[in-house]
């Protein structure tokens, strides 16, 4: 088994990676990798903590270098965690061989992730627009339960310090705070397949935290804290609220 990455401390400088002025730059692809690596690390060391509690994620990080899938633009870097091949064939079988190819790319499923701009670090679970099976399966789960919505709640405000929030929209739901009525809202607007989803926390360059040496614990322990959250989105067979028991999609 190859060894894990080793963290070390983000800089200051590597915020300033990805202001505007630098993001096409090529000549700092080497201080970007430098970066990829910390993310690595911090994959990585989540990944392991999340296995302890039965999760199984395959990691990958985004391009450190402008090519044309980021616009030959490098605005931010991230690492992601989402389910692994072994999840990836349950999906398959369910669906059918044709269907399951649809979450093989990292971003058509639910994931937990790291990521760092211009701004600072922010940590998170992340429904992406493709990922629409698993936002579906939220939405579904939801869309017409009250016992199920207050679940919801209850699993956003055991894990106090986040921000719900649809798509770019300027409107964030305190997870501590957020009651049945924020959560029917979200569900409301929520459209899947139409709109990211995040529960994510922002953690700002000046914050002496994001280049401290301890910060590696901060961000596995933030994902930890909502990988409840991921159970309760991510359809598994165990999680089932998109499929119907003969056959097709639930509505």
């Amino acid at each position: 088994m190859p060894a894990s990455p080793q963290f070390s401390p983000f800089r200051p400088e590597d915020f300033r990676l990805y202001e505007p002025q630098n993001r096409s730059d090529e000549t700092l692809n080497p201080k970007r990798l430098v970066v990829r690596q910390r993310l690595q690390a911090i994959g990585e060391a989540a990944k392991a903590a999340l296995a302890e509690e039965g999760l199984g994620f395959e990691r990958r990080e985004s391009l450190h270098h402008p090519f044309s899938v980021n616009h030959f633009r490098v605005v931010a870097q991230w690492t992601s965690l989402f389910r692994d091949a072994k999840a990836r064939k349950e999906f398959a079988r369910a669906v059918g061989p044709d269907l399951g190819k649809d979450v093989d790319p990292g971003h058509a499923n639910a994931a937990l992730f790291a990521s760092i701009d211009d701004e600072g670090i922010t940590v998170g679970l992340r429904v992406g627009v493709e990922a629409w099976y698993d936002a579906q399966n939220l939405t579904n789960r939801c869309g017409k339960s009250d016992p199920e919505r207050r679940a919801l709640v209850e699993l956003l405000r055991s894990a106090p310090g986040f921000l719900l929030r649809i798509h770019d929209w300027e409107k964030r739901y305190p997870t501590e705070s957020i009651s049945r009525d924020g959560v029917e809202e979200v569900l409301k607007y929520f459209q899947p397949g139409k709109h990211q989803l995040r529960c994510y926390r922002a953690i700002p360059k000046a914050d002496p935290a994001s280049t401290s040496a301890e910060f590696l614990g901060t961000l596995v322990e933030g994902m930890r804290k909502l990988a409840p959250l991921y159970r309760f989105i991510a359809w598994s067979p165990g999680n089932n609220w998109l499929l119907k028991g003969s056959g097709g999609f639930a509505s």
